[in-house]
């Protein structure tokens, strides 16, 4: 995984939830939530975006990974109303993995799949994380925030 400078990748918000990527000043047309960039980095030939909602200190983090043509092969979003969370200290740690923190006063991770694993949508045992509607999933979220902080 390679990190992506927000000089050559970032944002284009269209209104107060989404926004339209800008490629190396190329605005590409697919939606995705989240007005503030927070990290792009490469995966192979994919794109795994952050992005919150420009909120600070209660942000919500959307997660997206895109294939080359700009699609999107998977989202989730972690937070949940009245949790505190700013996104920082995130490092890569394998070429599919990051670690990060944000809600709950803890490390999170994502690790990207290289194939599909079939998740029910919505469901997930991981308190203030929600997934999108659909049954396969190429990313893994770790973490848990604590019940005080995020009830």
């Amino acid at each position: 995984m390679k990190l992506i400078p927000k000089s050559d990748f970032n944002l284009h918000p269209i209104d107060e939830q989404k926004s339209i990527i800008v490629d190396h000043n190329r605005r590409i047309q697919t939606k995705i939530t989240g007005t503030a960039l927070e990290l792009c980095a490469r995966y192979k030939d994919w794109f795994l975006i952050f992005t919150t909602d420009d909120t600070p200190f209660e942000d919500m983090l959307h997660v997206h990974l895109l294939d080359d043509s700009f699609n999107v092969l998977d989202s989730l979003t972690i937070g949940a109303m009245y949790c505190t969370g700013s996104f920082s200290e995130s490092q890569l740690i394998s070429s599919n993995k990051i670690v990060f923190r944000f809600i709950g006063d803890k490390d999170w991770s994502i690790t990207i799949l290289d194939q599909a694993k079939f998740g029910i949508p919505y469901f997930s045992s991981i308190k203030g994380v929600r997934k999108t509607w659909q049954w396969r999933h190429y990313l893994h979220v770790e973490g848990q925030p604590k019940p005080e902080v995020c009830g």
